[in-house]
């Protein structure tokens, strides 16, 4: 019973250069085409689902990617030595595999956390491993957990197709499946109760048991949460490594490349003279950084400019950015803006504020602060030009179809006139004249 290569290790150390992850994370934008022909709604949620498929793998998620893919690899290579290791293993009454570790990766909402953890799976694709004498055995490196509404111990079990109750078949099913990373998504759910950090505590706790190491993605309110209630349990998950990610610089390749992938979704739904990765700081200081916001504001604006019956312009989205169905996003953005500043009035809020130490952040903060300082020295410059020059920096609305007025001619309102008025318009309108007197 020999297999020449380790198929759980092998392709772990394939993964060692991030240019690697990166090309298979990467998911590209694909341009929409025929939204005309759909109803406004449904031409709204495909191009919401459209950019919410994009995912540029940037520095940061290349790191992190890495560090999990490195988790795995340490796992496998400890539990999965050989074939031969493996089938006694999983033959034998007691697996002996102690759990591994837990690491959290938290950000703002909206920031591409899920988007990451789901990006582990193409870079970790499924196997199959055909052992001589034992069958085929499909290898499924990394399961995702979310839990959603729903949590606890059903749950789980439902999600890992266990039918038996208890959790106790479930480390001896993850190790037959050659799983080597556990992923917890969804956790924000959990922040929505006062008891919030003891149930998620538990469910934590109850994952990272199963043996594989664990990547947990939180919220900042969890985060703050996880901060409260038993000790030692406490202690166990805040001693966890941390991944903490924050918006890209805009003036950076990853932000740029992510704004070029959005032009390509509406590539055909862009004014002819609009080149959407020149406005990339511009959809920055709007969006805070946070990709989810702009896809959003990307949404609003196909909306309003398909509504006037023409192509994307920098004026839809300036009208997306103050509109009701945005006002939530600029909310925070502002209120990430005026702290950044120390001119806030109140706390920020749990959900934004960071519960873990980040050099990352303190550069974030600062470019929000330059964003401010940015936008009131435009404010300044246009205070100072001309009327005609003020004329020349306004947005580009195109004008895509011209009404020509024929001149209003000057009536005749003399008695003859205004008879002969009558009687056209009576004729017009298919009425009898009035009988003669």
């Amino acid at each position: 019973m020999r297999v020449t290569s380790n198929l759980w290790i092998e392709p772990y150390k394939a993964l060692r250069a991030s240019s690697r992850i990166r090309e298979l994370a990467f998911v590209h934008g694909v341009p929409l085409t025929g939204l005309d022909a759909l109803t406004p709604a449904l031409a709204l949620k495909r191009v919401e689902e459209a950019l919410e498929r994009i995912f540029v793998p940037t520095k940061q998620c290349c790191e992190v990617l890495g560090a999990l893919v490195e988790d795995s690899l340490a796992y496998a290579t400890d539990v999965f030595p050989s074939v031969d290791h493996y089938v006694r293993r999983l033959n034998s009454k007691e697996l002996g595999i102690s759990p591994w570790g837990i690491r959290l990766i938290t950000g703002l909402a909206g920031i591409g956390k899920t988007t990451l953890v789901l990006a582990l799976g193409r870079v970790l694709p499924d196997a199959e491993l055909a052992i001589p004498g034992h069958g085929t055995h499909q290898i499924n490196r990394c399961r995702l957990v979310k839990l959603g509404e729903k949590w606890g111990t059903n749950e789980i079990r439902r999600q890992f197709g266990i039918t038996e109750p208890g959790m106790k078949d479930i480390p001896r099913f993850l190790y037959g499946s050659g799983c080597a990373s556990i992923g917890l998504d969804e956790t924000q759910f959990m922040g929505m109760s006062r008891d919030a950090h003891v149930r998620a505590a538990k469910v934590i706790m109850q994952l990272n048991e199963l043996g594989p190491p664990l990547h947990v993605v939180t919220n900042f309110s969890l985060g703050h949460n996880l901060g409260k209630g038993n000790h030692e349990i406490r202690a166990r998950i805040l001693a966890s490594k941390i991944s903490v990610l924050v918006p890209e610089a805009a003036e950076s390749d990853d932000w740029r490349d992510f704004i070029a992938e959005c032009a390509i979704v509406l590539k055909e739904y862009l004014a002819l003279d609009f080149d959407l990765t020149s406005y990339r700081i511009e959809l920055w200081n709007k969006s805070a950084g946070i990709k989810r916001n702009v896809k959003r504001l990307l949404m609003f604006a196909y909306e309003k400019a398909r509504s006037n019956r023409r192509k994307i312009a920098w004026a839809d989205i300036e009208h997306a950015y103050g509109s009701l169905s945005y006002s939530d996003a600029r909310s925070d953005v502002m209120t990430l803006l005026a702290h950044s500043l120390g001119t806030a009035k109140e706390p920020l809020r749990k959900d934004l504020q960071c519960p873990f130490p980040s050099d990352d952040l303190d550069r974030y903060e600062g470019q929000l602060r330059e964003s401010v300082k940015a936008k009131i020295a435009r404010a300044h410059e246009r205070d100072q030009l001309t009327a005609n020059q003020k004329a020349a920096h306004k947005p580009h609305m195109p004008n895509v179809s011209v009404t020509v007025r024929r001149p209003r001619l000057k009536a005749d309102r003399s008695i003859s006139g205004l008879t002969a008025a009558l009687v056209a318009f009576q004729e017009k309108a298919g009425w009898r004249s009035p009988p003669k007197t």
